[in-house]
């Protein structure tokens, strides 16, 4: 087995809950929310069901461990990722960063418009 293999089958087995060599929706689904229990039900059903759709080659509802290591776009293990990357960094975290992007975008983009804005009698009463 070549490294490359032995990580699809742990990727395989993290979703394959009841071990039964097939992932159901119902068993994404549950990972998902047991991972990320801030995502709302409504966005977690519309992103799995897209997971399945791409990885579920021959429709019959359900992910083998061929169509799981076939999917090109590696879309439930790489939509996983992306999903939890955004949801690991603590809410005060998320605020200090969020504050840093848009008060650089002032700085950059807004501020230079206010101070050309301020009439010239302003400015030379402020000098």
């Amino acid at each position: 087995e070549s490294f490359q293999e032995v990580d699809w089958q742990k990727s395989f087995g993290y979703f394959d809950t009841d071990t039964s060599g097939t992932i159901s929706e119902a068993e994404v689904m549950a990972v998902f929310a047991q991972q990320l229990p801030d995502m709302s039900a409504a966005v977690l059903g519309a992103d799995v069901s897209r997971f399945m759709d791409e990885t579920d080659a021959n429709g019959d509802g359900f992910i083998d461990f061929a169509e799981f290591s076939a999917d090109e776009k590696h879309s439930i293990h790489d939509g996983y990722d992306e999903v939890k990357k955004w949801r690991v960094l603590s809410d005060t975290a998320t605020w200090i960063m969020l504050a840093y992007v848009f008060g650089s975008m002032f700085i950059v983009h807004y501020l230079p418009k206010l101070t050309k804005a301020v009439p010239s009698s302003l400015v030379s009463i402020c000098a």
